[in-house]
Formats: structure tokens, C-alpha cells, sequence
């Protein structure tokens, strides 16, 4: 036995070895390991995560207030089963990672129990339990919240930064290398008042006692370059990270250029990894029927519950509040059973012969509202969860569709949110709200057209806004018209700022106007290079979209 095996006793149980923590062992043994064959039955069984190759879920401990995530890894492949003669198992690799980087000092969960049984020299289960990290969530979701509606304050953000940075720079020097290094696999806590705790996860890829190479630092460090953060806390980050000494193997500069040269490409390869996994039941999504109905739905609300839904005639004209209503959509908004939220369900039918034509060849508006909604989130551009959307065919050929997103909750159309603050202009608060509230918008619109987004219909419907602690929250609706682009084009730029400027010309003064344009022209290279063309072109069409709709009201 090795020393660090010290303190976990080694039983073998229902064709199983087992290394278990003296702390625990015997509610383990009595209360949980017989059970693991169905862990449905286990008290507070909660499903985190399941794909092809691991199955993790939460289990309630021996205390009210304590928790444990247990994995079980499987080999779907033959080619991973020979490899199991050969190889420790995956929870016996996690057990050792995580006692040296404990040892090392980088945090990281507790491991408490793991477990292997094999045949013939094949592995046939793999088992790992850890205690939960109270009070953390994965620095993907933390940062998602962030642009989803949940705010955060300067403090708040620039204290996780630099406290991220200061925990990789750690782990760096003391030789941890992630191999499979992303925002899913770090947590973070900032509940606790005593500044940001991070954690690093999926032990599995970690190498330790590693010689880190500056090839192996540029990796990471491009990798959180392309998370949704302004150029300020780009910058904080990687002064935090060099800290003081710096790194002896290339100046701040140079470092700088090449973090910045490579962040592009990365950024390309992870959007579009994303958009193929948002199509894939894996990753919290999963497939669901129903009759000639077909579609994806996220886990967390279950295919389950959209097939009682659409049996429940989700789709029919007596169910829900109709917000809209056209000749090729219906919008409205109808009531989730056992749900204090409700949804907001687009529906989509094939109308005029262009759209029968090319819709042989064409993916239905509803899977391209969901994969446009999974670009968003991936970029950090608030816009309503997506829940489900669906597919009714008819000889291969899409005929209805639909597309069901979370209600934003007393989210007011952008130009009504303006006419609302401008009717009671003498409160100071909202004078203050007007300029936060063009401020935010400007910067999502260069963001987005910095990631190479392209909306088509910025108009005032298509821009909500609710407010939080005084502060106006901005998300962007109606995503079937989404064009995700190689590069965005000037045409693309000057078609969204035209139709934001004649759905709010209203309600903003020319000075309101100039300071939307002062801020989104703010490190925005492009739009400097360029900005006599297309504040030309801005003007012309704002005026022309002006007229058209003057002329239908008239």
C-alpha cells in the first residue's frame, strides 16, 4: 500500500475492490455501494450529467447538509475495453490526481471512495465518489448568468478575474496541466465574502509534476481570452497573472500579441464545435417524439414533459395568451405545469411558394432559432433560454414547426421602456437609466458584431429590457433570422444599426444617438476605419425605414 493509501481502508464487495475513506466507510459500504447497479433509489438522487462515456449524479449524505457527486465512467468501445487490461481504471487515475494536487495545494474536491471491477483482466465497472464543494458553480455557468440576466457588479466581476488569474499562474508554477482546459471544468464560489474560491475538476486529463512549457501557458491563457469579458478585464487578467515577476521566457508584450493573434482562431473552432453539439442529444440535450412531431429538448425540463405538453395541445388555438400573430407565426405565451415560469412558443408555417420551394433544402426557422439562441449564450449575448424546439414532416419535408423559449419576466419593449422613463423625466434615477441603458446596448451590439453576429430585424420588439437593482437588463429575441457570419460585412453592420435607430427615433434625441454611436465605436477597429460610410449609410436607410412606416400608419 502506498502512503497516501493510508487512510482508506480496501474492501472487496459484490465482485468489486474499493478504496473508502476510514470517515465514511461504513455508511458507504451499508448504505450506498450495494445500491450503485440502480441509483434512482438512493436518497436526494439527482442526474447531473450523462453521456456515452459517464453517467454523474448527487446523493444525499449521512447530514441534512451534505452532499456527494458520484461518477460512473463507462467504455462504450471496444478498443477502450482491451485498452482496460493495460491501464488503471479512470477512478483510480482520478483518486491519485486529486491527492497530489491536494498535497501540492490547488484545490480541488475531496475524494472519498473509488471502486473498479473487472473480468478476465476487463474492466466491467468504474466508480468514484467525492464530497460536493458547497456554494460553487462552474465558472461557464457563472459567467453565463452574467450575460443571461443575473448582474454583476464591477467589484464583483473584476475580483473573480483577477482572483482566476492568480489561480492559474498557481497551478502553473506548481507543474498542473489540464489537458481538456475550459470554463466547465473550473468552479467558483463568491458566497462567502472572503473573495473568489476556485476549483479545478475532471481529473482525468490533468497531468501533475509537469515541466509547463510557455507553448503550454499560451493554451490556457487563450482559452479564457475567448470567454465574454471587455478588453479592461482581458488586460487586468493578464497583469494578475504575470503578477510582479513577470515570466523570464518572453516580455508582457509580446506575450500579449500572441495571446491576442490566436484567440480568434480559438474562438472559430469553439463556436462552431458548439453549434454541431447543440444539435447532438448529448451535452444536457435530448431527443423527443411525438406523433409527426420530432425535435430536441434540454434536460432540465425533460422530453417528458414536451411530449405531454404537445398531446396537451401546447400548439392549439385555446391554449396560452396570443402575443402575435402573422400569416407564417404565432407568438405566444402559455403556462409550464409544476413551474413557476412560463414559456414563450413560436410557432412557423410554411406560407408562399419560395418557402414551399426551398424547403426541401432548407432547415426549418425552429432548429435555426435553436441553434442561433446556443450561438448567443456561447458568446455571452443575453437572449431567453431555449427549451425545446420541434419538427412536424411530411415526406421528408418540413411542414410546422415551433420554437419554445423561458418568458423574460416583465421584460417592456426597448422603445416603450424610453417613452416610459420620458414620461416621468423629472425623477433623476431615470435620466440615469436612459444613458445605462444606451450604453448597454451599444457595447451588445459591438460585441456581437465582433463575434461575427448579424440579428437582420433589430427593431424595438426585438429589443427587451427589464431592470434589476436599478439597472436596465437587455436581451435580444426573435432568432430565426440570426445570421451567424465568416466575417461581419459592413452592409450586415449598417443594416442593424439602421433598423435600431429607426425603432427608437422617437424616443432619442440626436445627442442620445451620437452617444449610442461613441460607445459601440469604442475599440471597434472596424467601425473606426469605416465610420463615414457607414454612418452615411445609417442615416439613409434609418430615414427611409422612417418613411415606410409613417406611410402605414397614415
Amino acid at each position: 500500500m502506498k502512503k497516501s493509501d493510508a487512510t482508506f481502508d480496501i474492501i472487496r464487495t459484490q465482485g468489486c475492490s474499493w478504496w473508502i475513506h476510514h470517515s465514511c466507510a461504513d455508511w458507504l459500504s451499508a448504505k450506498v455501494i450495494p445500491f450503485l447497479a440502480h441509483p434512482e433509489n438512493l436518497p436526494g438522487f439527482t442526474l447531473i450529467k450523462e453521456t456515452a462515456t459517464r453517467r454523474i449524479f448527487r446523493i444525499s449524505g449521512r447530514q441534512s447538509n451534505s452532499f456527494y457527486i458520484v461518477k460512473i465512467f463507462y467504455r462504450p468501445h471496444w478498443s477502450d475495453k482491451l485498452k482496460s487490461l493495460f491501464r488503471a481504471s479512470r477512478s483510480r487515475k482520478e483518486w491519485r490526481i486529486a491527492q497530489e494536487l491536494s498535497d501540492g495545494g490547488v484545490p480541488t474536491y475531496q475524494v472519498v471512495a473509488c471502486g473498479a471491477a473487472r473480468n478476465c483482466g476487463l474492466l466491467t465497472g468504474d466508480y468514484l465518489i467525492s464530497k460536493e464543494i458547497a456554494g460553487v458553480q462552474s465558472l461557464m455557468t457563472w459567467l453565463a448568468e452574467g450575460g443571461a440576466g443575473k448582474e454583476r457588479s464591477f467589484f464583483e466581476k473584476r475580483n473573480v478575474v483577477e482572483g482566476l488569474a492568480r489561480f492559474v499562474r498557481a497551478m502553473h508554477d506548481a507543474g498542473v496541466y489540464p489537458s481538456d482546459f475550459h470554463p466547465g471544468n473550473l468552479l467558483v464560489g463568491t458566497d462567502d465574502g472572503a473573495g473568489p474560491r476556485f476549483y479545478v475538476i475532471d481529473l482525468h486529463s490533468i497531468k501533475t509534476n509537469r515541466k509547463i512549457t510557455l507553448k503550454d501557458r499560451v493554451v490556457h491563457l487563450v482559452c479564457l481570452n475567448s470567454l465574454y469579458l471587455s478588453n479592461a478585464d482581458r488586460l487586468r487578467f493578464l497583469v494578475s497573472y504575470l503578477g510582479k515577476g513577470g515570466l523570464a521566457e518572453v516580455s508582457t508584450e509580446a506575450l500579449a500579441r500572441e495571446i491576442i493573434s490566436r484567440s480568434d482562431r480559438h474562438r472559430r473552432a469553439l463556436w462552431k464545435k458548439r453549434r454541431q453539439k447543440s444539435l447532438q442529444p448529448r451535452h444536457g440535450l435530448e431527443k423527443w417524439n411525438c406523433d409527426a412531431w420530432r425535435g430536441l429538448v434540454g434536460r432540465a425540463v425533460g422530453s417528458e414533459e414536451i411530449v405531454k405538453s404537445v398531446r396537451g395541445d401546447i400548439l392549439g388555438e385555446s391554449k396560452g395568451t396570443i402575443i402575435k400573430r402573422t400569416s407564417r407565426t404565432i407568438v405566444k405565451e402559455v403556462g409550464c405545469s409544476g413551474n413557476s415560469t412560463s414559456w414563450i412558443v413560436k410557432q412557423y408555417k410554411i406560407c408562399g411558394w419560395l418557402a414551399r420551394v426551398t424547403a426541401p433544402v432548407r432547415s426549418s426557422r425552429a432548429k435555426r432559432a435553436w441553434v442561433n439562441a446556443h450561438n448567443l449564450v456561447m458568446r455571452g449575448i443575453p437572449t431567453p433560454i431555449p427549451i425545446a424546439y420541434g419538427e412536424k414532416r411530411r415526406w421528408g419535408i418540413v411542414r410546422e414547426s415551433f420554437f419554445i423559449t423561458e418568458k423574460i419576466e416583465r421584460a417592456e419593449k426597448g422603445d416603450l421602456f424610453l417613452e416610459g422613463l420620458a414620461k416621468n423625466s423629472s425623477n433623476f434615477p431615470n435620466a440615469s437609466l436612459k444613458e445605462d441603458f444606451l450604453v448597454r446596448l451599444a457595447r451588445l451590439v459591438r460585441w456581437m458584431h465582433q463575434t461575427n453576429i448579424h440579428h437582420g430585424d433589430l427593431k424595438a420588439g426585438n429589443i427587451l429590457v427589464t431592470v434589476q437593482n436599478e439597472r436596465p437588463l437587455i436581451y435580444l429575441v426573435d432568432m430565426d433570422g440570426v445570421r451567424i457570419r465568416r466575417s461581419i460585412g459592413r452592409k450586415d453592420i449598417v443594416k442593424d444599426l439602421s433598423r435600431i435607430k429607426a425603432a427608437l427615433s422617437g424616443v432619442l434625441s440626436p445627442s442620445d444617438q451620437g452617444l449610442f454611436l461613441e460607445i459601440y465605436g469604442k475599440d471597434n477597429t472596424f467601425f473606426q476605419d469605416n465610420r463615414k460610410r457607414i454612418t452615411e449609410n445609417v442615416e439613409r436607410l434609418a430615414a427611409d425605414k422612417i418613411r415606410q412606416k409613417q406611410r402605414r400608419r397614415g
